[in-house]
């Protein structure tokens, strides 16, 4: 009988893909680190934590002008420029990042597993 499966990665927890498939051939759906479950969770808001699927937990950055604090360590970020075209890509390590030189208006993406990605937009003009 069929049934609605997900993938996840063992090592992360992270959900892969979902596969509507036979009990007797999940194991055939499996590449290395791999594990399933089943359900149909929705990996943009959840995770599997090792025992159960659970909620990704928010980053909870602050803005406060052009100052982003509150980023959990090791967050890889995307700065993007409305005006200029630049894209910087990089890790932040110490849980804040300045913009005090910057001009014009930005939107930064920060990404983190387990964490949901994050968007803020910063006007420095």
């Amino acid at each position: 009988m069929k049934s609605s499966y997900f993938i996840y990665e063992r090592s992360t927890g992270r959900i892969l893909r979902r596969i509507y498939t036979d009990n007797a051939e999940i194991d055939l759906h499996l590449q290395f680190d791999e594990a399933w479950g089943i359900g149909s969770p929705d990996d943009r808001y959840q995770y599997f934590d090792g025992t159960q699927v659970t909620a990704r937990p928010q980053m909870n950055i602050s803005v406060k002008g052009l100052l982003i604090e509150n980023i959990p360590k090791d967050t890889h970020f995307t700065i993007r420029s409305r005006t200029k075209g630049v894209i910087v890509r990089d890790v932040c390590s110490d849980g804040t990042l300045d913009l005090e030189d910057a001009d014009g208006e930005y939107d930064i993406l920060f990404e983190n597993f387990p964490y949901r990605p994050e968007k803020v937009t910063i006007n420095a003009s």
